[in-house]
């Protein structure tokens, strides 16, 4: 050090703060020499008014006491009594710095309650306390008057307000210092979960949004290190396994419901958006669920993933158009080979005509198998399928909860247990012909036209009972007339009669029209 230039050493004490001239000047005799010398003034003072001038200046310094004693009130926080504790409490007009022990403990200080004598005080934070010395001299009239100890005090108090905010500003800043130190090591800590395969976000969702407390290693403003993570290790995973354990299956079925939300929420988008085909001959909602790409995103997700998910409308528009081309191609497929022939300009796609009959096992005859899936899928599965399927359906049963019959019966599963009904279909032809209409060119919308119709079966043995759709008078034939051993099966054309409003003109003309015919005499005997 005594090689050193004096001037080198100056210029490089200006480069410091003020606590570390302070320290400088207690290492050794030789450096306090430099530092509080009367030539090493102007470091002191260059140094504040570089201080002045920064973002959090503290007050400018009282002229009764110099520029180390004032920087070791400000920043040194070693109590100025016994220099070995903390000094929590501080005291402007008194220029002091001390801890609660040596307030409350020493001989040094009196509790005081009342200032009226212009007494210096200190404040901790439920008393008052004064120089003990002081309190005896106004009891024993001895020192200062009680005008030079009110003038001392006024002037001890000027700036009082600047060295308050100034503090309050250092523990703001302090406190902001201390928050980053322990995001720093919560954010290194993270970083370390994460290489092991705990994603922040994972643990926040199993513990309802926020991190777990109390969690060892957390809330510490010490950077980590590499001991500090070995020791702490085992006991944050432990925590998490635990934590995983009870509360994944929650946060499985959370994530699978947010999962399907927003693709319902896209998918419903896209559906409002098509003119065409007819709502009843576009896919549903589980029907390209259960689809790629969609399909292992929302049904087989890994625990761990993110619930972030962007459903595209695209993909949803290509998806859909897949699935309506491959099911027109399977429905032209059921047709009979004289059907495929007879409507072969039509392929892929059938008109929808009311001869298209199609059943499956758990369910009668239906027309054009979209538009009355409602009624042909709401049964349960009659096929098996494989295990991956068979979780899939289960889930969207509980998605559908208590919906209407859309969510878990979806085509790619049921169009197995569908045929051509055969009889169904020349039951319609004959019937159709009867109404008067093609049987090869009405479609399933012309057939409404007699719902206002009701008409009545001579076979029955309650004749009078009206049926009043071609529907039903379809299901009537499969399931009273639809019998090829039955020697009195009669064509349609001798079995039903249009029926008309009025009960007794109605029976009437049904008494009529059944004795004209040559199965009167039958059913007499």
């Amino acid at each position: 050090m005594t090689e050193i230039p004096i001037d080198t050493l100056h210029e490089i004490f200006l480069q410091l703060e003020p606590l570390d001239l302070l320290n400088l000047s207690w290492a050794s005799k030789s450096l306090r020499g430099i530092v509080m010398e009367k030539s090493g003034r102007y470091i002191w003072k260059q140094v504040y008014e570089r201080l002045y001038e920064s973002g959090n200046p503290p007050p400018r310094c009282p002229e009764d006491i110099n520029l180390a004693q004032y920087t070791r009130f400000l920043y040194h926080k070693r109590c100025m009594v016994c220099d070995t504790r903390i000094g929590h409490h501080t005291s402007w007009m008194m220029r002091l710095r001390a801890c609660h022990h040596c307030l409350t403990n020493t001989a040094l200080f009196s509790t005081y309650r009342y200032t009226s004598e212009g007494l210096l005080s200190i404040r901790s934070k439920k008393s008052s306390f004064v120089w003990k010395s002081e309190l005896e001299e106004i009891k024993e009239g001895r020192g200062p008057s009680a005008n030079e100890r009110y003038k001392l005090r006024a002037v001890r108090m000027e700036g009082t307000r600047e060295f308050d905010e100034w503090e309050e500003r250092c523990a703001d800043s302090q406190t902001a210092d201390l928050e980053r130190r322990r995001t720093e090591r919560k954010d290194a800590i993270m970083k370390k979960l994460e290489e092991i395969g705990w994603k922040e976000s994972y643990i926040r969702d199993l513990n309802c949004g926020s991190m777990p407390f109390g969690l060892p290693g957390f809330g510490i403003s010490k950077k980590l290190t590499k001991k500090d993570w070995e020791a702490i290790e085992f006991e944050i995973v432990h925590r998490l396994s635990d934590l995983e354990h009870q509360n994944l299956p929650r946060l499985k079925q959370r994530r699978l419901q947010t999962r399907w939300r927003l693709f319902e929420t896209k998918f419903n988008e896209w559906n409002q958006n098509q003119t065409s085909p007819e709502w009843s001959f576009r896919p549903r909602l589980a029907d390209i669920s259960i689809l790629e790409p969609f399909r292992t995103v929302i049904f087989c997700s890994s625990d761990r993933d993110e619930i972030h998910y962007d459903f595209k409308m695209e993909d949803i528009d290509r998806v859909a158009k897949e699935w309506m081309a491959s099911r027109d191609s399977y429905i032209f497929s059921l047709l009979p080979q004289d059907l495929q022939d007879l409507y072969q300009g039509y392929k892929p796609s059938l008109p929808p005509l009311a001869i298209f009959r199609f059943c499956g096992s758990l369910h009668g005859t239906i027309d054009l198998i979209c538009a009355s899936r409602e009624n042909a899928l709401s049964y349960p599965l009659s096929l098996e399928l494989d295990p991956q399927d068979r979780d899939i359906y289960k889930t969207l049963i509980k998605l559908a909860g208590s919906s209407p019959p859309l969510c878990p019966w979806n085509w790619n599963w049921h169009n197995r247990d569908f045929i051509f009904d055969i009889k169904a279909y020349r039951i319609t032809i004959d019937i159709l012909e009867f109404l008067g209409m093609d049987p090869y060119t009405t479609t399933v919308a012309e057939t409404a036209l007699f719902k206002q119709t009701q008409f009545r079966c001579f076979m029955c043995k309650n004749p009078w009972l009206p049926l009043n759709s071609f529907e039903l008078m379809i299901e009537h034939d499969l399931l009273c007339h639809d019998n090829p051993e039955d020697e009195q099966m009669f064509p349609v054309s001798e079995r039903w009669i249009t029926a008309v409003d009025t009960i007794a003109s109605d029976f009437q003309i049904w008494s009529n029209e059944w004795q004209k015919t040559e199965y009167h005499s039958i059913f007499l005997e």
